[in-house]
């Protein structure tokens, strides 16, 4: 027929099956979603919360919330700068909404290698090598050690007692300077492996 198409017997109407499916894995995970929220307040005992809240200073709170909030922009940040040298670009947001995923499986699992898996999935499913997702972030893990590492150092600088133990200073020194070469190597190889790529 004029403006139309008409089925034989050899052709079948599409298939609704992959709607179906990702109707279902949608369901699936609101149910998830919301069994473990409910899990979770069941836990908190609500009125010694509400106590401790008003005994609290609530600038102070918020202070606390904004620099949880920075801390992972600035980690995502820190990220985004390892990637960038790859040659691989994502943005600050994406970046930060995949370390905020990474820090919910950090908090409900036994290690916080959750969270590092969870980014390196992430990358992976964004069309990231793998040994690339894997490396930066490692690479971002030891960068982080290694600043946490400069204020171990700048601290023993400034305290005349921890002075008097020269022994801790070159440690912590040698230590940084191993986790320097460790990053550079990392680095390296990751990209050579690009180069050989392209």
């Amino acid at each position: 027929q004029t403006g139309g198409h008409r089925l034989t017997g050899s052709e079948s109407p599409p298939s609704r099956t992959p709607k179906r499916r990702s109707a279902t894995a949608t369901a699936v995970r609101v149910i998830i979603s919301a069994a473990l929220i409910y899990w979770l307040l069941r836990q908190v005992r609500f009125g010694e919360l509400g106590a401790t809240l008003a005994q609290s200073r609530w600038w102070l709170f918020i202070l606390s919330c904004a620099v949880a909030v920075l801390r992972h922009l600035v980690a995502a940040g820190r990220w985004r700068v390892v990637l960038r040298v790859n040659g691989i670009r994502f943005t600050l947001l994406k970046l930060t909404h995949w370390y905020l995923i990474a820090a919910f499986f950090n908090l409900f699992l036994p290690t916080t290698f959750g969270g590092d898996i969870a980014r390196c999935w992430a990358l992976a499913v964004s069309g990231v090598d793998r040994f690339d997702a894997a490396a930066s972030v490692l690479i971002e893990r030891l960068l982080g050690l290694l600043a946490m590492i400069g204020m171990a150092v700048a601290a023993w600088s400034l305290s005349p007692e921890a002075r008097s133990h020269p022994a801790i200073g070159w440690g912590m020194a040698v230590v940084s300077a191993l986790y320097l070469l460790f990053v550079a190597a990392l680095l390296s190889r990751s990209f050579n492996r690009r180069s050989a790529a392209l």
